[in-house]
């Protein structure tokens, strides 16, 4: 075989195989650069910088497994439990062969149970007629449990 033949028959040997086991491109420096910014955040507990850089890095990179990854860890961070499971989907369907799948899929079961709980605790405040809306929100379950405390004390009279 010709040398120049044998090369193109090399080069295109390594495309296959790389287009065969996923191997792609590196991920652009203004990704690496936002990503790594979000997950510096997060580590520090700087949860609205992390989310800020994490987003933009899966805006730049939609196809990639970390930024949501880490936009899961934020939203547990912050009991977002909905945006958690929703994020921790994306990653897990994003790259299920990722080395991170195990970390991804509890994170994904811990915050699914969250939510679990949150919802329930949710229709147990409104089953008492506390509210006559029922959205899984912690802020409206606070009030609603301030609300509930109110009328206690107002049916009392005040006399605790």
């Amino acid at each position: 075989m010709h040398p120049s033949k044998l090369v193109r028959w090399m080069v295109g040997a390594i495309v296959m195989i790389g287009a065969a086991t996923g191997v792609t491109a590196q991920p652009s420096s203004q990704f690496l650069a936002e990503f790594t910014a979000g997950t510096d955040a997060y580590r520090l507990g700087q949860y609205a910088e992390a989310r800020a850089h994490l987003e933009r890095a899966m805006a730049i990179e939609p196809s990639l497994p970390g930024p949501p990854r880490f936009l899961a860890a934020v939203d547990a961070a912050e009991s977002k439990w909905a945006d958690c499971v929703g994020h921790a989907r994306t990653a897990i369907i994003a790259n299920p062969a990722s080395s991170e799948i195990a970390a991804t899929r509890k994170l994904h079961d811990d915050c699914r149970a969250a939510l679990d709980l949150h919802r329930a605790a949710v229709r147990q405040v409104a089953g008492r007629g506390d509210l006559e809306l029922v959205l899984a929100d912690r802020q409206l379950v606070a009030a609603a449990i301030v609300h509930r405390e109110r009328r206690a004390v107002e049916d009392d009279g005040g006399a605790s």
